[in-house]
């Protein structure tokens, strides 16, 4: 019979002869859904970047820790939702069932429960008004001016590098937004931005990218 100990290594072995392979920048229709993806992969990082949900990265996988460093989950609409609703404003008129009734209620969610506009990913470009209250960003309470977050980039690969840009207009005024992503060593990531306005005039905005982080 063989070494189980030599057959986990050789296994091992394997596994590192095949991902080895998949090294480098490519495209591939990762989330089958007839639009590709670029994937940059190296020994220690698997990096999934999406052009058509924004230029965003979707997916890190730190391979060492055996973690994807972006595993959030955004607030969508959820079927209890509206019980909760009921109860903090008082609207409710039948009694609770059992089971459905609602024992304790952290006192945040008596704000009131909100929904993300787009993926909780990385890189979501925003262009928002100046005014606007840190409190209403958390709540997804702004608008965005740019038309960037969520919209469609167009993706280049040059070597190992993910580039990624975008034609916008703010407060009518062209804009053009371009980014590059890469894996630069073996346990950081490089993100450059270039951003300019096309316009005779200036602008009157803040622009920010989001990130998420597990």
């Amino acid at each position: 019979f063989p070494c189980p100990t030599l057959c986990r290594s050789n296994l091992r072995k394997a596994e590192r002869i095949l991902d080895s392979a998949e090294y480098g920048t490519r495209e591939a229709d990762f989330y089958r859904r007839g639009e590709n993806a670029v994937i940059s992969e190296s020994e220690n990082f698997f990096m999934c970047v999406d052009p058509s949900a924004g230029g965003v990265i979707r997916e890190l996988d730190y391979k060492p820790a055996s973690m994807n460093i972006i595993n959030t989950l955004a607030r969508r609409k959820e079927g209890y939702h509206k019980k909760i609703l009921e109860r903090i404003t008082n609207t409710r008129t039948e009694p609770l069932a059992i089971q459905d009734a609602i024992k304790t209620m952290d006192r945040e969610i008596r704000r009131g429960i909100f929904y993300d506009r787009y993926p909780r990913a990385c890189l979501v470009d925003h262009f928002i008004d100046r005014e606007l209250e840190k409190q209403d960003f958390e709540d997804c309470n702004y608008m965005d001016v740019g038309g960037f977050a969520g919209s469609a980039y167009e993706a280049a690969i040059k070597k190992d590098s993910v580039f990624l840009s975008r034609k916008g207009m703010i407060d009518g005024r062209p804009v053009y937004l371009e980014k590059e992503v890469r894996i630069a060593s073996a346990d950081s990531i490089e993100i450059a931005y270039y951003i300019k306005n096309k316009s005779q005039f200036s602008l009157d905005a803040l622009f920010g990218t989001e990130f998420n982080i597990a």
